[in-house]
């Protein structure tokens, strides 16, 4: 976890000019902070699969459409982009999202969905033992228990759309 020091440059604005010993510490907090591709745990929601539907080895592909949910739970929406937050008067429009929370311990994943219908793992070689079964156990459910089978294919589209050499996939799981 990076600890932020946040600095006020009084009228400058939105410039992003700063001076040099500012410019150092800046540099020296960005090349200092290493990204962790692949977590073991790891949380996303979208309000859309056209777009925002990924983060590192999950891939939300369908949500539970709202016309087809029991109830309406407010604690399931999300401001619509491009609407402003207004402090009186109506609220602000809503759209309903779906979320899925990953954990993984060694080759045992749990995922715990809501207004999710369907998702994609992607199984990377650096993260899972690919010689052992993996199992998958959705919302207290085993749902799989194999070993996966790699594919060329899946490598390489998602290394073309990744492009990036510490997220390499060697099978995807969809569910």
């Amino acid at each position: 976890v990076a600890i932020l020091d946040w600095y006020v440059l009084k009228g400058q604005g939105h410039s992003l000019s700063i001076s040099d010993e500012r410019h150092q510490q800046f540099l020296k907090f960005v090349y200092g902070i290493r990204r962790e591709a692949l977590p073991d745990e790891l949380s996303w929601s979208t309000e859309t699969t056209e777009r925002y539907a990924r983060r590192s080895w999950l891939h939300i592909d369908k949500l539970i459409p709202s016309t087809s949910r029991t109830e309406v739970d407010t604690s399931r929406l999300l401001p619509r982009w491009g609407t402003s937050i207004q402090l009186r008067g109506k609220t602000v429009p809503r759209v309903p999202f779906g979320t899925v929370h990953l954990q993984r311990d060694a080759n045992a994943i749990s995922a715990t969905t809501s207004g999710v219908a369907g998702f994609t793992l992607l199984i990377s070689p650096e993260q899972f033992d690919l010689s052992q079964p993996l199992t998958l156990t959705v919302n207290g459910s085993l749902v799989r228990n194999e070993i996966p089978q790699p594919s060329v294919k899946t490598m390489l589209h998602w290394a073309a759309r990744d492009d990036d050499r510490s997220m390499l996939f060697a099978a995807a799981w969809s569910q």
